[in-house]
C-alpha cells in the first residue's frame, strides 16, 4: 500500500511508492496510466516515502536490514537518477520544506527482531531514531541535487537530550521504551514540515 502521493503538476504526474517492486511508479494524470517504474534495487531494499518541489524527486529507501543506514535518491520527475546521499536507519517521511531548500527524512530507527540483550535495555541491533537535513541553501533545482554528496547530509540524534530524558518524558516526549537509561529508542516518523506544506506550483 503506497504511503505518500506527491503530484506535480509540470509534467502532471503522480509518484507512488511501490513497496511489493521495490521501485518508485511514475503515473501520469489525469488518465493514472502507468508511465516508468524506477527500481530502488541498487540503494537499498524498499522505499517508504517520496517528496516533489521544483522538478527534483527525493525518495527515502530502507537497508537490507532495515537496522543499517538508509539513503535518500534523488531524482527528476523523469525518474532519471540525480544522486543519493546517506540517512540513519529506517529513514521515513522525507520531506522537502516549503521553499524547497531543504529535505528532512526521519529516520525510525527500528530495532531488529532478535531478544533483548540480557541486561534488557535494548535489542542485540537497536539503531538510534534520528533525522537527516539536506541544506540545498537555496530551493531546490535538478543541478543542486546532482551535486549533491555524502557530505551534504546531516544527521542529528537524539544522545545530547540522554541527560533531560525524564523531564522530557515528562512533557510528553514519545520514547518506544521509556523505561531504558536513554532516548536512543526514540522513533521519529514525520516531519514538522508535513503540517504546513504548501503546493508547489
Amino acid at each position: 500500500m503506497p504511503k505518500s502521493l506527491p503530484m506535480t503538476p509540470r509534467p502532471n504526474s503522480c509518484f507512488i511508492t511501490n513497496a511489493t517492486g521495490d521501485a518508485l511508479d511514475i503515473v501520469s494524470l489525469p488518465d493514472f496510466k502507468l508511465v516508468k517504474e524506477v527500481s530502488m534495487e541498487d540503494w537499498g531494499a524498499g522505499l517508504n516515502s517520496v517528496s516533489v518541489f521544483g522538478g527534483v524527486v527525493a525518495v527515502a529507501v530502507e537497508a537490507d536490514p532495515k537496522s543499517d543506514p538508509g539513503r535518500i535518491v534523488f531524482l527528476d520527475t523523469t525518474g532519471d537518477y540525480l544522486a543519493d546521499v546517506p540517512a540513519g536507519a529506517l529513514p521515513d517521511m522525507v520531506t522537502f520544506s516549503p521553499d524547497g531548500s531543504k529535505v528532512i527524512a526521519a529516520n525510525e530507527g527500528e530495532p531488529n527482531d532478535d531478544a533483548c540483550v540480557a541486561d534488557g535495555d535494548g535489542f542485540v541491533v537497536d539503531p538510534e531514531g534520528s533525522i537527516t537535513i539536506i541544506d540545498f541553501g537555496a530551493p531546490a533545482t535538478v543541478d543542486a541535487a546532482a551535486a549533491l554528496t555524502d557530505a551534504d547530509a546531516h544527521i542529528a540524534s537524539f544522545e545530547t537530550y540522554n541527560d533531560q530524558k525524564d523531564a522530557l518524558l515528562a512533557k510528553g516526549f514519545a520514547s518506544s521504551f521509556p523505561e531504558q537509561r536513554s532516548l536512543k529508542t526514540s522513533s521519529p516518523s514525520t516531519s514538522p514540515f508535513r503540517r504546513i506544506r504548501r503546493p508547489h506550483t
